[in-house]
């Protein structure tokens, strides 16, 4: 630069420069590191609010296919940039390239929380592969990029709560289904059979209260 160009005022300028914190290279950079870092977290911060992917995680109603198709597109747009910004950064230089490679690590620990967070949560299965699209992040081009593709088999922890679930009401159903049913007929067997010998008992006690006397008294009768 210019400033640069004058003895001893360029090194006064760029002495000045570092010591207030400003990087002097950085001056002219489309893509400094502090510009990468704000412009990409923005940005990673919009992709994770567009598709919800906390509401999705908190929200047990939600399809596993839903929370899978978002998660995906989310991560698609992460490979992209990280994969992205490095390719770029290795076709700049000075402080421009520095800023790519930063906002490439950021795209790059977005993806990896975001697999992590989704492993806390669900049983997962993880496919590396090639997806073709963008970012949409600074004018990205369309390029062939890595990409891990998840498959979301459960959420963690319902299989077995809805085994307990499901066995504590097939249990109901059956202490319930035995109380109206089998086990309740037996039990209604059991106490209709001394129900039954008792009024037995009773009729017989009964039939010979009334009937026996009168046996007496007819056969004394045919006596006289």
């Amino acid at each position: 630069s210019l400033v640069e160009s004058i003895p001893i005022v360029g090194d006064l300028a760029s002495g000045l420069l570092d010591l207030i914190g400003i990087d002097f290279n950085c001056i002219n950079a489309s893509f400094p590191p502090e510009k990468a870092e704000k412009e990409t977290t923005q940005f990673i911060n919009e992709q994770l609010r567009r598709h919800a992917i906390d509401t999705l995680l908190r929200d047990t109603t939600q399809s596993l296919s839903t929370i899978q198709n978002h998660v995906n597109e989310v991560l698609r747009i992460f490979a992209a940039g990280e994969y992205g910004r490095r390719l770029t950064a290795e076709g700049a230089s000075g402080c421009t390239r520095d800023g790519e490679y930063v906002s490439s690590k950021l795209f790059q620990t977005a993806k990896e929380n975001l697999l992590a967070t989704i492993g806390l949560h669900f049983d997962i299965s993880i496919t590396n592969t090639i997806v073709r699209g963008k970012t949409g992040f600074r004018g990205a081009l369309v390029r062939n990029n890595p990409t891990p593709v998840i498959t979301i088999h459960s959420r963690k922890g319902q299989n077995t709560s809805q085994a307990n679930n499901n066995n504590q009401s097939n249990n109901d159903s059956q202490n319930s289904g035995s109380g109206s049913g089998g086990s309740s007929d037996n039990s209604s067997n059991d106490n209709y059979k001394p129900t039954k010998d008792l009024i037995g008992w009773i009729a017989l006690i009964a039939g010979l209260v009334i009937g026996l006397p009168a046996l007496i008294y007819s056969a004394l009768k045919k006596k006289k």
